[in-house]
């Protein structure tokens, strides 16, 4: 019978700890306000939107867009999220371009639809209870 002590597994655990074994943990950026934009919004078919981030993405970074309004401390609505998750390291220029579809990254959930007659997308990372503002953009259409 083979006797083995939690003291003589200690490094074969730190070297799977180190090398990321069984499963690696990715950091994910943290973003500041205005390290990322947009720079193309369309509400018309094919609705979606292009963003910029101004600082490099870690695979596992995640960003929320959302179509909901905010007042002072909370939600107003009921909207939708299209969320982007990085699946590899992304680097600081790169556009990445929402259409619509569960794409590249991209997911959509929710009412999220934008609307010619106006409407406002917030950037955010975190919980959506507790949002990090990360860039926003609202319009109008006057009658």
């Amino acid at each position: 019978m083979l006797k083995t002590s939690f003291r003589s597994l200690m490094p074969v655990w730190a070297i799977l700890v180190l090398a990321g074994w069984p499963g690696r943990v990715h950091a994910a950026t943290v973003l500041a306000p205005g390290d990322l934009v947009l720079v193309t919004l369309n509400s018309s078919p094919p609705e979606g939107f292009d963003a910029v981030p101004l600082a490099p993405l870690e695979e596992g970074t995640v960003i929320s867009f959302t179509d909901n309004g905010w007042s002072n401390t909370a939600w107003r609505g009921t909207e939708g999220v299209v969320t982007y998750t990085a699946s590899v390291a992304v680097a600081a220029g790169t556009v990445l371009s929402y259409r619509g579809s569960n794409i590249n990254g991209f997911a959509k959930s929710g009412s999220f639809q934008l609307s010619t007659a106006g409407d406002t997308l917030l950037v955010y990372q975190g919980p959506a209870t507790n949002p990090a503002f990360v860039f926003g953009v609202g319009w109008a259409q006057s009658s």
